[in-house]
Formats: structure tokens, C-alpha cells, sequence
């Protein structure tokens, strides 16, 4: 009995509540969008619980109360369910939720995004600036309607008919954004890289394309890392001067601050609800669990909008944390055999190079044990999405993320010492270069097409393992069987 509950680690699910329910909600959305008879595994998993006699009837609850979940979600994703649409010409108000550049091969214009009768659905402009519909209020649009899975595309053929009487705030958000823009190109030779990294539009597709062929698309997607990153830098700049309640409110309205600006995506809703939840956490009290706040911003992002378990940034997003969560410290201690850790006494004897060499091969070692845990987790879901994998991903993402964590910190820096953006733009130069021209022996893919069963039996063998690993590397007295 001791061993299976080692396996199935009762603890964990006592603890991350959050996780569980999160799970059953999903099934329930995914039964409802397309059935498998693999979405049954998780909740014949979760009936081994019962087998714990000390928490016997607490599992026996929450299996019913999920199983409920379950149900709900499914009902739930009906009744918020889009009309069934067919191709072709289409008429109806059009609501802009955000609106930014957009390049082709041969023009320049924009793209807007909102919903037309309930559809999320995308419309194009290409002209001037100052033919551009503003984005301050809603449209009556008449055209030819076209769909990616469940996503519509709205090619107009009449004049946008504002309609009175209604607003919208995605104007306000774009004009900060084109100042933003605005400013970098008056200070920069290439402003495209910082201006996608501060706002989140990508204006060029060159640039798009070269991310993604070395695996760095992250970097130019706003997640965790772009929240992390601000409140760390308004952090360290306003700890000195704020009481800690003061710093917490500050970078609590800071982070609501930048969502407002960024606009909400799955990637930038999981990062602002958990460092909400987070912040709200420390200035009650109260102590955060890691695999908890994550379910719970799983939980809330699925009821905002059920059909965001399709969308390919909330796969990545979240599987990306859990993955982290799960697997990067067991891969750490595991390097720990080729690269030991020396204590502080150790180290203080060290020459000044052997200092440096020890602490640039610690940080190799760090972002080797990060990049591992993260691909163990996505490795299959990119191959079913885009059945290709960069190689060079795994030597970029090695030093490419602090290299750009500097020069965003160095920016933010120039807003107070304007001197700053002449090394700036060499450092963005150099960085570009980098990127652009990569090493041509490593550049190179894999390629692979999984099923969707195969992806399922992955993930459902995936995460218990993670749990179990979690379990027996943090509790030193936990036997490996």
C-alpha cells in the first residue's frame, strides 16, 4: 500500500486542489469540442485516490464534485458555444478587442481582432495611417467570411459603418503602442526587435521568421517572462524607498498597468492571473504553492472563455509551467554528476578566472536544466502542431533569453539616462545578427507527426511520472518503490 501511494503521490493532490479540478473542467471542455476515449484515463486515475484509507472520503467527494465539474464544463462550452456559420457572404456588428500593424509580402496595413456576432474573427485593413478605421467604438461590417478551425477571417467588400453609442478601448491601447514604437525607431537603427518586445506586436514578419526558426518564438510572445522581468526590475529600483506593503500595492497596480496595455492573450491572461493571485497572496498572508496558483489561472482563463484550451498559446503557456514545475529540478540535480556544486568556502579560494569560468558554467548548467524540463514537456505537442523541431533551439535558448532580459533592462534604464541608447543599439544590432545569421552545422530540424492518441497517452504517462519524481526528489525519506 506504501507503494502505491508513493506512486500516485495522495499529497500532491491534497495540496494542489487547484490542478484537480482544473483537469476535470478541461476534459469537459475537450469531451464537448471532440471526444476520446483517452479523456477517461485521468478520472479512472484520480479513483486509485480512494484507495488512501486516511483520505478516503475526501477523495470520494471531490471525485464526484469534478465528475460534476466535468458535466458543468461540457454544458457550460455548449451554451457559450458560437453559432454554426457557414462561408461566404456574412453581415453583422463587429467588436475590436485589439487592432496593430500587419505586413505582407507586398503591402503594409492592419489587422484588427475582436468578435462579429459572437465569432472571434480577425479583419485586415491595408492603406494609410490616416485612412485607418479607429478602433474607439464598434463597426456594422458586410463581406466574405472564411475559417481556420474556429476562427473566422471577415474579408470586407462595403465601408465600415461605425455604429453610435458604443466604445471600445483598444484605440486608446494601439496609440500608446504607436508611441511606443514611435520612440524606439527615433533612437534605434533596427527598433522592430524592442518594439515587439515591449509591446507584443510583431510589425515584422522577417523577424517572426527568424525567432521561429531558432525556437525563440517565447521571447516575442508576452508571458511570464515579460511579468517577471518588469516586476523584478521595479523591484530592485523601488525596494530602497517603499515599505514592503507600498512595494507589493505598487507593483500589484504596475502589473494591472501593463495588461491594459498589452491587451489580453492566454499566454499574458495565465501570467497576469498568477502574479495577481500571487501578490494578493503576500500582502494577506498567505503562502503561495506554485502548482495551485496555476490551476487556478488554468481554472479562470477556461471559464472566461472555454474554446481557449484549442488556442495554441494556452497549450504552450501552461504545459511550459507544468513542465517546469514538474521536471527542472530533478534535471538540475541530475547535472549536478557532471558539474558539482562547490561550496561557498570552495569557491572563495578560486583565482578571479576560475571564479568567472565556475559561475558561467553554473548559469550553462541552469538554463541547460530549464531547457531540458521545458522540451520534455512541448517536444511532442510542437511536433503534432508544426511536426518540425529547430535544433538550434536548444544552444539559443541557452544564453539568448538573458541576453535580451539585459538589453530590455538597459531600456528601461535610458528612459531615466538617454546616454545609454547608443550602446543600446549596438548591443540590439549585435543581438539581431545573432539571430539572423545562425551557425549553418546546427541549423537543422527534426521532423515528426504524432497522433493526437499518441500526444494523450504521452502526457497522461508524463505528468504522474513528474508528480512520483517530485515526490521522491523533495522528500528525502520517500523510497524510489
Amino acid at each position: 500500500m506504501k507503494t502505491f501511494q508513493i506512486l500516485i503521490n495522495t499529497e500532491f493532490w491534497l495540496k494542489n486542489s487547484a490542478v484537480y479540478y482544473a483537469i476535470f473542467f478541461s476534459l469537459g471542455i475537450a469531451d464537448y469540442l471532440s471526444f476520446h476515449p483517452l479523456y477517461a484515463l485521468p478520472p479512472l486515475f484520480f479513483t486509485f485516490l480512494l484507495f488512501s484509507p486516511e483520505y478516503r472520503t475526501l477523495f470520494f467527494f471531490r471525485l464526484l464534485a469534478g465528475l460534476l465539474l466535468m458535466a458543468t464544463a461540457y454544458f457550460y462550452t455548449l451554451l457559450l458555444s458560437p453559432p454554426l456559420v457557414e462561408k461566404g457572404y456574412f453581415e453583422g456588428v463587429f467588436s475590436i478587442h485589439s487592432v496593430a500593424p500587419y505586413t505582407t509580402s507586398f503591402k503594409k496595413g492592419w489587422i484588427y481582432k475582436g468578435r462579429l456576432e459572437g465569432l472571434p474573427c480577425s479583419v485586415t485593413f491595408f492603406g494609410p495611417q490616416q485612412k485607418r478605421y479607429p478602433a474607439d467604438h464598434h463597426y456594422f461590417l458586410q463581406g466574405t467570411l472564411s475559417s481556420t478551425g474556429n476562427y473566422y477571417r471577415l474579408k470586407p467588400t462595403a465601408p465600415w459603418i461605425p455604429l453610435t453609442k458604443t466604445y471600445g478601448i483598444a484605440e486608446k491601447r494601439f496609440l500608446i503602442k504607436e508611441k511606443v514604437r514611435k520612440f524606439f525607431t527615433k533612437h534605434l537603427t533596427h527598433p522592430e526587435l524592442l518594439s515587439t518586445l515591449i509591446t507584443g506586436d510583431t510589425v515584422s514578419r522577417k523577424l517572426s521568421f527568424d525567432f521561429a526558426r531558432l525556437g525563440l518564438n517565447h521571447l516575442l510572445a508576452i508571458s511570464g517572462f515579460h511579468f517577471t522581468f518588469l516586476t523584478t526590475f521595479l523591484a530592485a529600483l523601488l525596494r530602497p524607498f517603499l515599505p514592503r506593503k507600498a512595494l507589493l500595492w505598487t507593483l500589484l497596480i504596475a502589473t494591472n498597468l501593463y495588461l491594459f496595455f498589452l491587451g489580453a492573450t492566454p499566454s499574458i491572461q495565465r501570467a497576469w492571473i498568477i502574479i495577481q493571485l500571487f501578490f494578493i497572496g503576500k500582502l494577506l498572508g498567505r503562502r503561495s504553492f506554485h502548482f495551485q496558483l496555476l490551476g487556478i489561472a488554468m481554472l479562470i482563463e477556461m471559464v472566461l472563455s472555454p474554446y481557449v484550451v484549442i488556442n495554441i498559446g494556452f497549450q504552450l503557456s501552461f504545459l511550459s509551467c507544468f513542465g517546469i514545475l514538474f521536471f527542472y529540478y530533478p534535471i538540475s540535480r541530475f547535472l549536478h554528476f557532471f558539474f558539482k556544486k562547490r561550496p561557498y568556502y570552495e569557491t572563495k579560494k578560486f583565482s578571479l578566472l576560475e571564479k568567472h569560468i565556475y559561475l558561467l558554467g553554473s548559469f550553462f548548467k541552469e538554463s541547460f536544466a530549464l531547457i531540458l524540463s521545458v522540451n520534455v514537456t512541448l517536444l511532442p505537442l510542437l511536433f503534432f502542431h508544426f511536426h518540425k523541431f529547430p535544433c538550434l533551439s536548444l544552444f539559443y535558448n541557452l544564453f539568448i533569453p538573458l541576453f535580451t532580459s539585459l538589453i530590455m533592462t538597459l531600456t528601461l534604464l535610458a528612459s531615466l539616462f538617454p546616454f545609454l541608447f547608443a550602446f543600446i543599439d549596438y548591443a540590439n544590432s549585435y543581438l539581431l545578427a545573432l539571430i539572423c545569421y545562425p551557425i549553418h552545422l546546427l541549423d537543422f530540424s527534426l521532423y515528426a507527426q504524432p497522433s493526437f492518441t499518441f500526444l494523450l497517452l504521452y502526457f497522461f504517462l508524463l505528468f504522474p511520472f513528474g508528480i512520483w519524481l517530485s515526490k521522491h526528489l523533495f522528500d528525502k525519506k520517500a523510497p524510489l518503490l
